[in-house]
């Protein structure tokens, strides 16, 4: 049963402070399932103001809350102080979700804009609808220039279908066509989407592709309860692309295109056009997602380029503390907080209240300004009711109301309208940290926990909690930068860092332009056209070399035969053999070619390291000559790890960088056993000269002299580095990082942050051939260099890189960023670069034996005095790697070093994956927001453990 028509009525003075006399606009609204009257004829006066009649029309059906007779009479805001023979206008109260219109001149939109004279003749958009589609809770999206998807809106329940429609407008032209029913039902009438574009308008910050009308445009996917997801295509027909032929196709599963299909053309999912045209496109396009712009479809794809209207700022805005159950000092626990109260009837504006427009525009609490009060839902942690809510009209835009921002009753306010009890966002915070928690999933659970309470009005829809999330959460004191945030054992600069990539993506076509990692080149990077690629780092320079030393220690003295006597060599006279006794004499033959091969290589080891240094041949000799073969000496381990260390083909300083090459040369000048704790940086030379001093007592001459070799070895390629990591002289005194001012993207922009501000750009290097290329693909597992360590494991080929950490040996995060594509050495090169002021002391990371030639390449200077480290969880996977890449070598020889949790990236690792599954369908901009959320209160309470 509908309520009876009332009319609402706000009489201000007839003209404004200017003296321009005011224009009138009666807006009418039909009672819901009446009859509109018959049209009245009224009597236009026109005595000083203008009357703009509204007649009333048959109008669509809209919700009873919505669809009120009103006569309203819009009128220019009052001056601040009355007219003379006027009394001050007081607070009246409107109906629910109505928006009270108070236009001067000419009514405007929520965008500002003059509402064109052809709408006020046109039924006023239901306040809800407009909301819905602001908070992204009804859809309504271009996905092509001029083309629309639209739900479908129930006018009983105020509520989205989940129905899609196709609407095509000419703006040029102001024609607009739409498929919902309503359009087709009224053919004379426009419906609800269309007015909404002639009154509301329609962002238009980014451009619109032009898109193929013989492909699909996907253009909506979100999780399901059981763990799906459900995407969404704009589908063109067989023949004749035109709108009303266009199909909806929703396809339900996992990722991929196995699932439930449906399209609104034809029930049968087996045989219909449109299925059929969908799944080809998905299985042509899926692996080669973010292509270049000629490949067909390659725009087509891109999701981030399609505009929807949204509500940018909520109304609340004075920043929160954290959770109490994330604090970490007192200091944080003594800020005032303000429970929610379930009585709350009324929410009053305040002093600092303000409007969405300018924050300097606040509350002013002159009684002749005019306020309202009208009805809004308070959203609970286990029921919603309703309240009474203040509002005044913003003495600035003119346009947008002032509410109360609801800190003070620990409520956040969204939209005037709809308001969320900080403990129920804050109830989420805490699901989603704790375990893998969806907002469809939580939705749903606090929806049942509202039926059990038998909560008058139902929870929110999981589109519109998201929105209210985000915009809530962004005002919480969670910053990776806040003191609060790092460890306090490490401090601000950990010696000790440990980096790992996880796979925390998103979809690839949700990239935006506006991602700047810190690999990014500005035009603000010094090139750095000196610098090259130095060859032969290796302690050895002769790659033969060092394969046929590593051959003779893979093989030791005791698998070989022993030596063969004349008699056993004798075969004349002898009966033939049996098949047993001739396999025997093969096997024994094939094991002498062996020996006699072993004793070539070995002479020409000797050989070649003669013209290195005779130490080196001689302590070579001493333990793999042939003397020893003869005499089948074992050889000792340390010897084993030092020449196979020597052996490497890796860099010499991999072994030892700047630090331990001056400590080493500090132990030659007086090799002792006082000064033996000297070499503790290089363990495979600490455990050779720890060995002779236990053995013997003192060290070989011919060892002092080896060690020489290697230090003199280590001070060339040193140098050689040093060199080419000169600026040039055009760039000297050019590029003062001490003095320079970096302005850094917002972190929600650029996508990285890092507890550091950033201190430097980083360099160009013209002169490196694969400095900027990328190193992993999507789903193609790839070796890199001699390294046996599969590099890329992402599987996703349509999702992005995922990110890139950093940690202290506590699990503590010091920053991230998110990698576009692959993971690779540039992301550890370019966030140490650009953000620490002095490289750090020790820097592990899965990939660091190919790490630090990069680094050391590119910054000689900056990275000279760090050690590049695998930690143990991934040692095993390089299995051509020498032990001095490894940490639990140094850690062998350092005890201190076995403090280190090399576990410690792994552990966050591992709690990151919770959100895996929600960032993977997130935007750009909410994963970030929602990945630094999550750090952030990691590191809380892994502060509260230590």
């Amino acid at each position: 049963m509908s309520s009876p028509p009332f009319r609402t009525r706000i009489r201000l003075p007839p003209v404004d402070e200017t003296g321009v006399p005011r224009k009138r606009i009666k807006l009418h609204h039909p009672p819901t399932k009446t009859i509109t009257p018959k049209r009245k004829e009224r009597k236009a006066e026109h005595v000083g103001r203008v009357q703009i009649k509204a007649t009333k029309t048959r109008a669509p059906t809209l919700p009873h809350a919505l669809t009120t007779d009103h006569e309203i009479t819009a009128v220019s805001p009052p001056p601040t102080s009355p007219c003379r023979g006027e009394s001050p206008v007081t607070s009246s109260t409107t109906p629910p979700f109505h928006d009270t219109l108070m236009y001067s001149e000419m009514p405007q939109n929520s965008e500002g804009n003059d509402v064109p004279q052809a709408c006020l003749d046109m039924p006023l958009l239901p306040g809800k609808f407009v909301e819905a589609v602001l908070d992204g809770y009804c859809g309504f999206d271009e996905i092509a220039e001029g083309l629309f998807v639209v739900n479908g809106w129930d006018s009983k329940r105020c509520e989205p279908t989940p129905h899609w429609y196709h609407l095509q407008r000419v703006k040029e032209r102001n024609i607009a066509v739409c498929t919902c029913p309503q359009a087709q039902s009224h053919p004379n009438d426009k419906c609800l989407h269309v007015l909404y574009l002639e009154i509301e308008g329609f962002p238009d910050e980014k451009d619109i592709p032009y898109y193929n009308e013989r492909l699909p445009i996907p253009f909506d996917i979100y999780p399901t309860i059981n763990g799906n997801y459900l995407s969404t295509y704009s589908v063109p027909a067989r023949s004749m692309p035109t709108v009303r032929n266009r199909a909806i196709v929703q396809f339900e599963g996992k990722k991929g295109i196995s699932g439930t299909w449906s399209c609104t053309k034809d029930r049968s999912a087996s045989g219909c056009y449109h299925i059929n045209l969908t799944r080809q496109f998905l299985e042509n396009k899926l692996g080669v997602v973010g292509a270049a712009s000629n490949t067909t479809g390659g725009l087509q794809f891109d999701q981030s380029r399609i505009r929807s209207p949204r509500r940018k700022t909520a109304i609340s805005y004075l920043q929160r503390p954290p959770p109490l159950w994330a604090c970490v000092t007192d200091d944080e626990k003594s800020q005032n907080r303000f429970g929610f109260d379930e009585s709350i009837t009324h929410l009053p504006l305040g002093a600092s209240d303000a409007c969405t427009c300018n924050r300097q525009s606040q509350y002013n609490p002159d009684p002749f300004l005019n306020s309202t009060t009208t009805e809004c839902i308070i959203y609970g942690l286990s029921a919603a009711h309703s309240a009474t809510i203040s509002l005044q009209k913003c003495q600035l835009c003119k346009r947008r109301d002032i509410g109360p921002d609801g800190r003070s009753l620990g409520v956040f306010n969204w939209n005037n309208m709809i308001l969320v009890s900080e403990e129920l966002l804050d109830d989420y915070t805490a699901s989603f940290i704790a375990s893998e928690t969806p907002f469809t999933a939580y939705a749903t659970v606090v929806s049942r926990r509202y039926q059990t309470r038998q909560s008058s009005r139902p929870f929110l829809h999981h589109k519109v909690f998201l929105e209210v999330w985000f915009a809530y959460i962004v005002l919480v004191d969670l910053d990776l930068r806040n003191k609060n945030t790092i460890c306090p054992k490490c401090g601000p600069t950990p010696e000790t860092t440990i980096w790992d990539g996880v796979t925390l993506a998103f979809d690839r076509r949700r990239l935006q332009a506006s991602m700047e990692p810190p690999t990014t080149l500005s035009e603000h990077s010094v090139n750095r056209s000196n610098v090259k690629y130095i060859t032969n780092q290796q302690c050895i320079t002769t790659k033969e070399i060092r394969k046929l030393i590593r051959s003779v220690i893979a093989s030791p003295v005791s698998s070989l035969p022993a030596e063969l006597s004349e008699s056993d060599d004798d075969t004349t006279d002898q009966p033939p053999e049996t098949a047993q006794g001739a396999a025997k004499k093969a096997r024994e033959r094939k094991e002498e070619k062996l020996r006699k091969e072993r004793e070539g290589n070995v002479a020409r080891i000797v050989l070649h390291l003669q013209s290195i240094s005779v130490g080196l041949a001689q302590l070579f000799n001493s333990w793999y000559g042939l003397a020893a073969i003869r005499a089948r000496r074992e050889v000792p381990a340390p010897y084993d790890r030092l020449f196979h260390q020597l052996a490497a083909e890796e860099s010499v300083l991999q072994m030892m960088n700047r630090p331990a090459l001056s400590d080493l040369l500090k132990f030659v000048s007086e090799p002792c056993r006082a000064t033996l704790y000297n070499l503790l940086v290089i363990p495979s030379v600490y455990d050779v000269a720890r060995h002779e001093l236990e053995t013997s007592g003192s060290l070989r001459a011919d060892t002092i002299e080896a060690f020489r070799w290697l230090a003199h070895r280590g001070q060339e390629v040193l140098k050689s580095l040093l060199k080419n990591g000169v600026l040039p002289p055009a760039c000297e005194g050019t590029f003062d990082f001490s003095a320079q001012s970096i302005e850094e993207k917002h972190w929600t922009l650029s996508g990285s942050r890092y507890t550091t501000k950033q201190l430097r750009y980083r360099p160009r290097y013209d002169n490196l051939r694969h400095d900027q290329s990328k190193e992993a693909e999507g789903g193609i597992n790839k070796k890199r260099g001699i390294c046996s360590k599969f590099f890329s494991q992402y599987k996703e080929s349509s999702q992005t890189g995922g990110i890139m950490c950093i940690w202290c040996p506590h699990s503590i995060c010091y920053g991230f960023h998110c990698i576009p594509k692959g993971e690779g050495r540039n992301d550890v090169f370019s966030a140490l670069y650009t953000h620490w002021e002095k490289a750090p002391k020790r820097v592990i990371y899965d990939f660091a034996c190919a790490l630090g030639p990069y680094c050391l390449t590119r910054e000689p200077e900056f990275f000279l005095d760090t050690e590049f480290m695998i930690d143990s969880f991934h040692a095993k996977d390089h299995t051509k790697c020498a032990p001095a890449t490894f940490l639990a070598t140094y850690s062998a020889a350092n005890p201190e070093l076995t403090s280190i949790n090399t576990s410690a990236a792994e552990c966050g690792n591992s709690g990151i994956r919770r959100i895996r599954k929600s960032v993977s369908y997130m935007s750009q901009d909410r994963a970030i927001i929602y990945t630094h959320v999550y750090l952030a209160l990691w590191n809380r309470t892994c502060i509260q453990r230590l």
